[in-house]
């Protein structure tokens, strides 16, 4: 059986959890962002997608003359969700420097604390910002009441795929945190959503229950943003503030911790001359006194 998948970063999970899956070889994976240099058009996209038994395409924007809602309408292609969850890190963001038209990078490339780039942007010190983390700050910029909106944002993913979130989320609790980053989920997650897709199609399937015997998780590679012990105790998990950075080598050299994060933080928008971040999550922390807030307390 011949099976293709195009999506973001997802896919490197995704592509060795349908070959487990499968026991098939015959997965091929890209990367959405790399559609225009391997496709010449939509049409030879469409084509492409149409030659195979089964296909996985997640949801893709902002590439010129490609458009995956057409794909779903021209083609055989099933649509799989895309995992975006910030209810365990809302404090893990993209963040814009519009003044160098640059995306702003930390040792956590292109993850940054929104906390912390904005403690920095309006003056206070490391060490202010360093305690800032903390429940009733945390409870003020909007951090411990994160699970509607971000199960909502999901859940509509999900019923855009023809699945129920439901159906899952009662198992990855009990897992534990089914993310490892506000948009990069366990493999436990993509594979379970990955046997009901395949279920769905008709594939045959394995189901090895415990695909961590089988398989590393692909996303480990790249950071993983702590979940706080502030949040973290609200969901019965364990909280930590170890942050973690790329180790693409399999090192684990980009560990921090909270001090050492917010110190190597300051020192990025420093030396990228970081003054002024147009973020609407911002402009409410502006509104609601957020400043104020922490040098109250």
């Amino acid at each position: 059986m011949r099976i293709g998948i195009i999506g973001n970063c997802q896919v490197e999970t995704i592509a060795p959890v349908l070959r487990l899956l499968t026991r098939s070889l015959d997965i091929e994976s890209h990367h959405s962002w790399n559609i225009k240099s391997n496709f010449n058009n939509q049409e030879s996209l469409e084509e492409y997608i149409n030659g195979f038994d089964i296909f996985l395409c997640q949801d893709f924007y902002g590439i010129d003359g490609f458009d995956s809602s057409a794909i779903w309408e021209n083609t055989k292609a099933i649509r799989f969700p895309t995992f975006y969850f910030d209810a365990f890190h809302p404090d893990c963001v993209y963040l814009y420097n519009h003044e160098k038209q640059t995306v702003v990078r930390t040792d956590m490339s292109h993850y940054n604390s929104g906390l912390i780039a904005y403690l920095y942007v309006n003056g206070l010190t490391e060490s202010e910002t360093v305690n800032a983390f903390r429940a009733n700050i945390f409870s003020a910029a909007g951090f411990l009441n994160r699970w509607h909106p971000a199960y909502t944002v999901l859940e509509q993913e999900f019923k855009a795929c023809n699945l129920r979130l439901a159906d899952f989320m009662p198992r990855w609790m009990r897992q534990g945190p089914f993310m490892h980053s506000c948009n990069h989920p366990t493999l436990n997650a993509i594979y379970d959503v990955c046997l009901f897709v395949l279920q769905q199609a008709g594939a045959t399937t394995t189901n090895v229950e415990r695909p961590g015997n089988f398989l590393q998780d692909p996303l480990l590679r790249y950071p993983v943003w702590p979940i706080y012990p502030e949040i973290s105790s609200r969901y019965g998990f364990s909280g930590t503030y170890c942050f973690k950075g790329e180790n693409l080598d399999g090192t684990l050299k980009n560990l921090f911790d909270l001090p050492q994060f917010v110190e190597r933080s300051f020192h990025y928008y420093a030396e990228n001359e970081l003054t002024k971040i147009d973020d609407p999550m911002f402009v409410k922390w502006d509104n609601d006194g957020l400043i104020a807030t922490i040098r109250a307390t």
